[in-house]
């Protein structure tokens, strides 16, 4: 039986290699989550401004749609995003803190979109309370982070 030549096995070893995530350093990971957090932030509090502005009737059906719908998915992203990232081994208590922030905030902001889709502005104040408090959840996230960081 024949060996295959040295090339093909180094091939093999650069293809799995390249195929595993990899594992940023903790400053790395701790930089990306912060990133990861401040964003979803913004989502969110681009949510709770437009539901301010819809029902004080400063802003169209149409834009108010347009935004909410935005602010979702670009929150989905985030999270689907960050959740890919591979933690270092002193970051997964971290990882599960951040991640499920991020989660919290990106299924937060679909109960948005589906009220906005529906009129259903009576539900604004429940759902601009659940923004305020999401708010203050990756705000915390964020400061534990840099706490630990």
């Amino acid at each position: 039986m024949s060996r295959p030549p040295a090339w093909s096995l180094m091939l093999v070893l650069v293809l799995v290699t390249a195929c595993s995530p990899q594992t940023p350093d903790h400053e790395s990971w701790t930089d990306s989550a912060l990133q990861a957090i401040d964003d979803s932030h913004s989502e969110v509090a681009t949510a709770g401004m437009l539901l301010r502005l819809a029902r004080d009737d400063r802003v169209t059906r149409a834009y108010e749609k347009g935004l909410v719908l935005d602010a979702e998915e670009a929150a989905g992203t985030i999270a689907e995003s960050f959740g890919a990232k591979q933690p270092p081994r002193q970051d997964e208590e971290n990882y599960r803190l951040v991640t499920t922030a991020l989660s919290d905030a990106a299924d937060l902001l679909a109960d948005v979109r589906i009220a906005v889709e529906r009129g259903e502005t009576s539900e604004y104040p429940d759902l601009l309370g659940g923004l305020q408090k999401m708010a203050d959840d990756l705000d915390s996230a964020r400061h534990q982070l840099v706490a630990t960081g």
